[in-house]
């Protein structure tokens, strides 16, 4: 499935199974690119924190700034290498944090809690960068 073209009946069957509504097409690019970052190793997902994760696996400050930073189809494409590469980590893919990231993108009515859930990724991901010496 590409999640830029999401127009697989895949997509839609799982859209209607959780009772999502209708949605325009940047809607449904999020929640194609959600659907692909769980997808990467379903059997490693946790509701878990992601820059707990992404300091674990020695994932660069640079790289979190860009992922913070990124929005649109830049975001959604960084979401998902980021995705795939703690699938091939022995870290489980926290994957609340990382769709949610992708679900508020281009939302006006939640940049707040947006840059709340940026600030949280940071925070933490410095916190655990400091334990584990990498910072």
């Amino acid at each position: 499935m590409d999640p830029d073209r999401p127009t697989t009946g895949a997509l839609f069957r799982l859209l209607a199974r959780a009772d999502i509504a209708e949605m325009g097409l940047g809607s449904l690019r999020r929640w194609a690119c959600a659907v692909h970052i769980m997808a990467q190793r379903p059997d490693r997902l946790r509701p878990g924190n992601l820059g707990q994760s992404l300091a674990a696996i020695g994932f660069t400050e640079q790289r979190l700034d860009m992922l913070l930073n990124a929005r649109g189809s830049t975001l959604r494409d960084l979401a998902r290498r980021t995705a795939k590469r703690l699938a091939n980590s022995e870290e489980a893919v926290p994957y609340r944090e990382l769709c949610r990231l992708v679900l508020l993108d281009g939302r006006p009515d939640r940049e707040n809690e947006a840059e709340e859930l940026r600030i949280r990724i940071a925070q933490s991901f410095q916190r655990a960068s400091r334990q584990t010496g990498l910072n």
